[in-house]
């Protein structure tokens, strides 16, 4: 029998980390943004299975992985809906920004316009 081990994060080798310092930007921040690029991808490609990972991101320290992760997490229910998970994703995205994202900020937004 074989027993799962928790996956580790992945470290870039030096090399990789090098090549990820595009621009002036650090390292970290090239692998945020391909995390996010990666978590907008499971998105598009509407991957119901990973919505308890896309859950766990709404919780980062990152704003662009939080808001990837609500993205994803609402583009993998559209049409069918996550429940609740749908829900957290629109209150994550909520609090980032400063415009209506239902009906229930409608009277806001025509205020706002």
């Amino acid at each position: 029998q074989q027993t799962s081990q928790p996956l580790q994060p992945l470290q870039p080798s030096p090399q990789a980390s090098e090549l990820m310092t595009v621009s002036g930007q650090s390292s970290v921040q090239s692998h945020v943004e391909v995390l996010a690029a990666a978590i907008l991808a499971s998105g598009e490609r509407r991957l119901r299975e990973a919505s308890g990972a896309l859950a766990r991101l709404l919780e980062s320290r990152k704003p662009v992985v939080r808001a990837a992760a609500a993205a994803a997490i609402l583009r993998i229910g559209w049409g069918v809906g996550l429940g609740s998970l749908s829900q957290l994703a629109i209150d994550v995205l909520r609090s980032m920004v400063a415009v209506p994202l239902d009906s229930r900020d409608e009277t806001t937004w025509q205020y706002a316009s």
